[in-house]
């Protein structure tokens, strides 16, 4: 009874939580489609056209701060710690950029200047990074060998190599070489793409074999993420060529990347405790095979890059190509060693299965033995004895039961047992009862009547069970 109404309670709780998880995803969607609308038409005479861009950017985040934050307040004792603090920490981390945010806008629509480069936003922006990192390496899982947890944290350091390698060439090398500003200028803006690029590779880390339920909440995280660094990467390109300003469709990226973010940590949230549990088994053969075969594409992939930048160099002088030799050396280096890893993790899940193979195969004889000591019991056994399914039909009738009844025992399997014993209306009144008290695990005991093959009835004492 109190299980019946434990699940009756969680019902209308669980379809709340996905109720509002689609409100979420509606305004995310509205909010963005309207902050996209309202740049691409661009209002004729709109004085606070640039002030509303401003104030979106970082509104748009703020209205999912309640999804992160809310699991504080939960008194679940389902939650498992991850499910509580990952969103919270993923909360925090949009909090930091909205406040820096905020500080842009004051810069651009209230002092009608670019904020300098540091200032309190680029304190308030890059402190995100560090709690969205801790809010993604806290997503609830379950434990894996220690094999397998160094090879996907070599996975996600061979994707976060081959990102730097190409954003470096592309993007992050020549904001270095032809950029005017300070040293001080261009890590802080360096920092920003750095950063996104290791959220990414994190989520690698998080994205752990056979982690189901976690699957919807990466992929809005990863979704999120990907948005903001192409918006970073893009707002690179363009202060590069000092084409950037505000009210641009670029503008949109960030409000719906981080929200996207809040919408994953909520998900995070619903994914069912029970599995996010620890597994004796999480190696290799719980991954999709893209995961297994990406860190191998990356390589040649990388390959064709010091080729380009090989050739580029020799034609025009370009002092990049260094830096892409030295990224796919090193990436070279972690898949040598990711295939060790491989090896190893492979070898053990042989020992593995051989050793559940031995474990099955004892298991098989000593369930053979039962079952030949229960035949045999019953055999010899000189009470009757009749086994039957789930549907009342006799699976078992002994030579006792053959002698009570009078039916040989090829007779009576298949049948069912009421049709062998029970002859009088009273008797299946009887049986009913009986076999409602049995399907509840209670032991039946009972002296009665039953039918015999010729009609007559004999006394019996009755014991059923299940």
């Amino acid at each position: 009874m109190k299980a019946n109404i434990g699940r009756e309670l969680k019902a209308p709780a669980t379809r709340d939580k996905k109720r509002t998880m689609w409100l979420a995803a509606a305004l995310i969607l509205a909010f963005n489609a309207l902050f996209a609308a309202f740049i691409f038409v661009e209002p004729v005479g709109c004085a606070s056209f640039t002030t509303i861009v401003n104030v979106a950017e970082f509104v748009g985040p703020l209205l999912m701060l309640p999804l992160c934050f809310g699991g504080l307040f939960v008194q679940d004792e389902r939650l498992s710690r991850g499910q509580r603090w990952a969103p919270v920490l993923l909360g925090l981390g949009i909090l930091s950029f909205v406040i820096g945010q905020v500080y842009f806008a004051y810069y651009e629509s209230v002092l009608h200047r670019a904020p300098p480069v540091p200032s309190f936003a680029d304190a308030d922006l890059l402190s995100q990074y560090p709690l969205l990192l801790l809010g993604i390496l806290l997503l609830p899982a379950h434990a894996i060998p220690a094999a397998s947890r160094t090879r996907i944290a070599l996975d996600g350091l061979m994707v976060m190599t081959a990102a730097v390698t190409f954003s470096w060439y592309f993007v992050l090398g020549p904001i270095v070489e032809q950029g005017s500003e300070s040293a001080v200028a261009k890590v802080v803006s360096l920092a920003y793409p750095l950063a996104d690029i290791v959220l990414i590779a994190s989520l690698l880390l998080a994205s752990r074999p056979g982690e189901q339920a976690l699957r919807p909440a990466i992929r809005l995280l990863a979704l999120g993420l990907l948005i903001v660094v192409a918006a970073d990467l893009t707002y690179a390109y363009q202060l590069l060529d000092d084409a950037y300003a505000t009210g641009t469709i670029l503008d949109v990226g960030w409000p719906f990347g981080y929200m996207l973010l809040g919408l994953g940590a909520y998900v995070a949230r619903l994914a069912p405790a029970h599995e996010t549990e620890a597994t004796a088994d999480g190696g290799a053969a719980g991954q999709g095979l893209w995961y297994s075969l990406l860190p191998y594409a990356l390589v040649p992939v990388v390959g064709v890059l010091a080729v380009y930048a090989w050739r580029a160099s020799a034609a025009t002088g370009d002092q990049l190509a260094t830096e892409i030799y030295i990224g796919g050396g090193f990436l070279v280096f972690l898949l040598l060693a990711r295939q060790v890893l491989t090896i190893i993790e492979n070898s053990r899940l042989y020992g593995r299965m051989e050793q559940k193979n031995d474990e099955l195969v004892r298991s098989e004889d000593e369930l053979r033995r039962q079952k030949e000591y229960s035949e045999a019991l019953a055999l010899n056994s000189p009470i009757a004895i009749a086994t039957i399914d789930l549907d009342s039909k006799v699976v078992g009738w002994n030579p006792a039961a053959e002698t009570l009844f009078g039916y040989a025992s090829d007779e009576a399997i298949g049948r069912g047992l009421d049709s062998l014993v029970v002859g009088t209306p009273e008797m299946r009144a009887e049986v009913a009862e009986y076999t409602q008290r049995v399907s509840g695990d209670e032991q039946v005991s009972a002296i009665t009547r039953r039918s015999r093959r010729d009609g007559t009835l004999v006394d019996v004492e009755l014991l059923a069970v299940r």
